[in-house]
């Protein structure tokens, strides 16, 4: 079988012939480059939905029933003797989140920056690297991830929420990931996927060695494309693919497919009236008194943009706190001040959502 990029190749000849015969490339031709190149794409996943291509080596994406139980492992999942210690293994949720989320491979995930996240209306905002060249965000764009109010194993703002309330003085205040797990996040994510129960991988219905990095990302990719509001080429635009013959990256996807996209893949219920439910907040009077020094270690060296989104970090913590008592056992979340010193706090404002 050819790569579609083969394609691509013969197109960008045809191109460079006419170019160098001071020609306009005809239309029609393109036309026929680019209906031809997408019909082969179709041709290829219909072929791999009847099972004529081997699927016993690659990488699979998981159903969302599958990933829902993949996070509950990796929330579950606590130090073995000297085996993964909660420096490292504390990082799996979030990262899982981010990458199915986000829709972005697993070493651009781990080097987005506090920087790198704002709030825009009744959402969170991330810009992914989407080259090894652009560790600044510079040619990134945004993309929109939501609050789950009613699944919280779902919600990525509860687990950056976790993860901020978790770090120490010592942490890393530019990236979200500490440099130990960014150097080593492949190996620690094959640690993760070893140490998962036999029943739940059964569960998943996939073999273990198929759970890989890239899973998180093909899952998201899978959840966008399983809702029919969304458009084939917005979900590739939100996985940071090239789109057709152009062979460049896009700006992004529109707005309004961003957003739809952005609560599908929090596993909010499309055609619900869930779907549309905003993420826990406080009004402006109440987030300015919150005491965030005594909240967050290290609080004054976040990025001034990031400092603005944790007073809605702090909401999902008090909307969530019973979910957090129950299933973070032993978990550095409940030795934060937020449930111990100043855990009065929990009690005072959760009149005040």
């Amino acid at each position: 079988r050819l790569a579609p990029s083969t394609i691509t190749s013969i197109a960008c000849a045809f191109k460079h012939l006419y170019r160098c015969q001071l020609c306009d490339f005809p239309t029609g031709l393109s036309q026929f480059f680019s209906n031809r190149h997408r019909a082969y794409i179709l041709k290829i996943a219909s072929e791999k939905m009847r099972g004529l291509y081997p699927a016993d080596r690659n990488s699979m994406g998981l159903s969302a029933a599958a990933y829902g139980r993949l996070l509950k492992c990796s929330i579950k999942m606590r130090p073995c003797g000297n085996k993964f210690p909660f420096s490292i293994i504390r990082h799996h949720p979030l990262f899982l989140k981010l990458s199915q989320s986000m829709c972005g491979r697993g070493e651009r995930i781990v080097n987005i920056r506090y920087a790198f996240i704002g709030v825009w209306a009744d959402a969170f905002r991330c810009k992914v690297p989407n080259s090894k060249s652009d560790q600044e965000g510079l040619m990134s764009y945004w993309k929109l991830f939501f609050a789950n109010i009613i699944d919280p194993w779902w919600c990525p703002v509860l687990e950056l929420a976790v993860h901020c309330a978790c770090n120490t003085l010592c942490g890393d205040f530019e990236f979200i990931f500490p440099q130990s797990y960014r150097n080593g996040f492949r190996a620690h994510f094959k640690d993760f996927i070893q140490s998962v129960e036999e029943d739940d991988v059964n569960s998943m219905e996939i073999c273990r060695h198929q759970l890989t990095v890239h899973s998180c990302k093909r899952t998201g990719v899978m959840m966008a494309n399983s809702c029919e509001a969304v458009h084939w080429d917005q979900a590739e635009l939100r996985a940071d693919h090239k789109i057709g013959m152009n062979c460049v990256y896009m700006s992004g996807a529109s707005p309004d497919q961003d957003a739809i996209m952005g609560r599908i893949l929090s596993n909010l219920p499309f055609g619900t009236k869930e779907f549309e439910s905003q993420m826990p907040h406080f009004e402006e009077a109440v987030s300015a008194a919150l005491p965030m020094q005594k909240l967050f270690a290290g609080y004054d060296r976040y990025p001034p943009n990031f400092r603005v989104v944790m007073p809605f970090l702090v909401a999902s913590l008090v909307y969530h706190q019973n979910h957090v008592l129950q299933h973070y056992h032993g978990h550095p979340i409940l030795s934060s001040p937020l449930f111990t010193t100043q855990k009065y706090i929990l009690q005072d404002l959760q009149t005040k959502l």
